[in-house]
Order: C-alpha cells, then sequence, then structure tokens
C-alpha cells in the first residue's frame, strides 16, 4: 500500500473536520505531489476519481492490442482451435507492459542477469549485483518484487487459459456459451433503454401538444422517435437472427 500510495502526501489533518489541499504544478501542467499550494477545512471531503479506461492499440507500447478481438459475438463464433489467434495480443500485451515495469526496478534481460526463474526468451530478471531500480521505488523494491511475481503469475494462468480453449473442446464450447449470452443481453439492455427513451419522447411529445408548444417541436420529436423505432428494428432483426 505504502507502493501504491507514494505520491499521495497527507498535508494536514483535521480535528473533527476533515481537510483538502491543492498542490503546485510544474511549468509543464503536472502536479507535485510533495507540495501545497492551499490547505482548507472541509465538513464534506470530496476527492475525484481519475476515469480508468483500457488501453488502445494507438497508445505507445499497446500497438499488438490491434489483433485482439473483445466483441462478444464474435468470441462466440471462434471455431475450434483458433483462440489464441484472436486472445493471445492480450496475453502478449500484458507480458510487454510487465518487462516495462521490470526495466524501472532495473531488471536485466534473462541470459545477461539472473536466470534460474526465466519461463520464457526475453523475460527479465533480477540481478542482485546490477539492481538499480528507479529513485522513487527503491525504498519499495521488496514489494514491487512481489508485486511483479504475482503479475508474472496471472500471466501465466491467462496463456493458461487460452491454450486451454485451444485443446478442449468442452471449455471451447462453453466459452462460446458465454459469450453468447453475455452478447445476447447486451442487445436485451440496448433494447430496454431504447424502449425507456421511446417513452420519454412520447411523453415530451404529448406534453409539448398540452402545452400548445406542438408545431416547435414536433418535427424534432418525430425525427428522434423515427431514430428509435429504427435502432428498435435493427435490434429486433439481430435477435431473430441469432436465436437462442
Amino acid at each position: 500500500m505504502a507502493m501504491l500510495y507514494r505520491n499521495q502526501v497527507e498535508f494536514a489533518v483535521g480535528h473533527g473536520v476533515a481537510v483538502d489541499a491543492a498542490v503546485a504544478q510544474d511549468t509543464e501542467g503536472r502536479p507535485i505531489f510533495d507540495r501545497a499550494v492551499r490547505v482548507w477545512t472541509a465538513i464534506v471531503p470530496a476527492y475525484e476519481v481519475p476515469q480508468t479506461t483500457p488501453p488502445q492499440p494507438s497508445d505507445p507500447g499497446y500497438e499488438q492490442l490491434a489483433s485482439l478481438t473483445v466483441d462478444m459475438q464474435t468470441l462466440a463464433e471462434v471455431p475450434d482451435g483458433h483462440f489464441a489467434t484472436h486472445l493471445a495480443p492480450l496475453a502478449d500485451s500484458y507480458a510487454a507492459w510487465i518487462a516495462r515495469q521490470e526495466r524501472r526496478l532495473g531488471y536485466r534481460v534473462s541470459g545477461i542477469g539472473s536466470t534460474s526463474d526465466a519461463t520464457e526468451p526475453g523475460t527479465l530478471h533480477p540481478d542482485p549485483y546490477t539492481l538499480s531500480p528507479e529513485p522513487d521505488l527503491a525504498p519499495y523494491l521488496t514489494a514491487a518484487q512481489a508485486a511483479l511475481a504475482n503479475c508474472r503469475q496471472a500471466l501465466t494462468r491467462i496463456r493458461a487459459g487460452i491454450a486451454l480453449l485451444d485443446h478442449d473442446p468442452q471449455a471451447a464450447a462453453a466459452f462460446r456459451f458465454a459469450n453468447r449470452a453475455m452478447a445476447l443481453q447486451r442487445v436485451h439492455s440496448l433494447l430496454d433503454s431504447a424502449g425507456e427513451l421511446y417513452a420519454s419522447v412520447a411523453r415530451r411529445a404529448k406534453a409539448d401538444m398540452r402545452g400548445g408548444v406542438w408545431q416547435v417541436s414536433r418535427h424534432h420529436a418525430t425525427s428522434r422517435t423515427m431514430l428509435i423505432a429504427t435502432a428498435i428494428r435493427m435490434c429486433c432483426t439481430w435477435v431473430r437472427a441469432h436465436p437462442m
């Protein structure tokens, strides 16, 4: 925990009240986590949680994700023995991410440093004589190594799962069934949302008629209704083409 929150500083402690702070910024607008420019009390403290978004193939270091299949309906139709083609890029990108974190700890490439626990070519491993972590990670070296060991274990399990899908027809059938169920649920959720929007537009149109503003909003409401009806027809067509 100390490693994860090493850049979160407690500038003050309140007594019967919370305390909040604004940190300084460098010339490029990046926050300076250990320097506050303002501290104040707050009866109800607030914190804006950063949005968590998955990496995209356009992000540096994640180019392999371009060939990853995440569409549930597509995964529900993958033939036996072809799952690695669709899913292996996820494991490969994860392995590359782990390697980048290992380099931050000063790990060396297998064959140069300590390789007793090497599991695959290109894996990085610690060399106790040359380990030189980034300055902010140096105090947390043990915790960082343990975290990366867990990541390597998770990577092994991911790859084993993908291999299982390609070699066990029963596992493959179960995986396809699960993805098909989720894809159908997604379609039904879209149908429900479209129905709720349709009802909302209908209520608004009726209210406009009663309020004498029908001539102003009729075209707008009708256009939205037509779009919703089209979306519903498309979803219904998809459901009919993919019966349970």
